[in-house]
């Protein structure tokens, strides 16, 4: 191993999970093969495809491995592919690299008609991948990961076309949310059950919080009466940003508002942010806030280096207003509710 090559690359290198999920698809594809060899390069070609999914799927870019060659079972049969197809952008090869490498196979029938090429060095013993780096050309049959421009630049690359697109977007107004409908099982529009937006399992537990030092209202009551929780999908998108890719893309995360009748009459709301991507840390000094009426912050919460999830809760009268903030710098999202 040459150390001077991955030191460089270490230093920009995204480490990144691979699920259970990612790991039951990749053997699956593989039983179909005719040889083991064949077996094991499309193992390891649908994980490099999946952990790449999964990472642009998080920064809030749209993805479709149904129209991708790689999903494709006699494609994926007859050649060597590992594409990602990104709507609106194009094709994304990625490829895997086992061990400590330093350079990577690129067959001859994905060296036209992509983007570029992402290289994951994939480590199945630990469950994590590393997003080494990117390039937009390769010359022959084995590039080497010392020519791998930053993950940051891969983002630029697709940001561009993103950019054009969003500039003529017009962002949708907020909905008010009643919450005294959702009892009745009457939902907003964007509202969804949780499982189908974030796995259960995947999910904390335990409802612990981080307490505040601002004073709320009692909300340890007893109440007979079930918990309905919803989720919604959020994308924060920073306009004000310098960089091309800070600008355009969107980090998404998903809200979750959880009410409870209490035998008091007041209504109990739980409020978690979790990262789109399930085993994904949320970023740091990302804030949940709440507003009164009078759009005073009321309550707030931050994450810190390695959370995994961030929550309020609290209680309220029916017919009370208060506003839900979720904000990584100068990307806001606000969602308007009624008790």
């Amino acid at each position: 191993m040459n150390h001077s090559i991955y030191q460089r690359v270490e230093d920009f290198a995204v480490p990144l999970p691979i699920t259970s999920s990612a790991l039951a698809i990749a053997r699956q594809f593989a039983r179909q093969q005719p040889t083991p060899e064949k077996a094991d390069r499309v193992r390891l070609n649908t994980l490099a495809v999946l952990v790449v999914n999964e990472y642009l799927q998080w920064l809030g870019i749209e993805t479709d491995l149904e129209a991708s060659d790689s999903w494709n079972p006699v494609v994926r049969m007859c050649a060597d592919v590992a594409d990602l197809e990104l709507p609106n952008i194009g094709r994304l090869e990625c490829r895997p690299i086992e061990g400590s490498g330093t350079e990577c196979l690129i067959p001859q029938e994905v060296r036209e008609s992509r983007i570029g090429y992402a290289i994951v060095q994939i480590d199945e013993t630990i469950g994590q991948a590393n997003l080494l780096g990117f390039t937009t050309t390769v010359d022959g049959e084995q590039l080497s990961i010392k020519n791998l421009q930053s993950p940051e630049d891969l983002i630029d690359r697709i940001a561009t076309p993103l950019k054009q697109t969003s500039e003529s977007a017009v962002e949708p107004r907020s909905t008010r949310v009643y919450l005294q409908q959702w009892f009745d099982e009457i939902f907003e529009a964007g509202w969804q059950a949780v499982e189908t937006l974030l796995n259960p399992t995947d999910l904390t537990p335990a409802m612990s919080f981080r307490t505040t030092d601002l004073e709320v209202r009692d909300v340890e009551s007893s109440s007979t009466i079930s918990a309905i929780c919803q989720a919604k999908l959020l994308h924060l998108n920073d306009t004000s940003a310098e960089s091309l890719s800070e600008r355009v893309f969107e980090f998404s995360v998903v809200l979750l508002v959880e009410i409870q009748r209490s035998e008091n009459g007041t209504v109990d709301i739980v409020l978690q942010v979790h990262p789109r991507t399930p085993r994904f840390f949320l970023p740091p000094d990302l804030q949940l806030l709440i507003l009164d009426e009078a759009r005073n912050e009321f309550m707030e919460v931050r994450s810190r280096t390695a959370d995994n999830y961030i929550q309020i809760q609290f209680g309220g009268e029916p017919g009370e207003k208060f506003s839900v903030k979720v904000a990584l710098g100068n990307a806001i999202v606000t969602e308007e509710f009624e008790i």
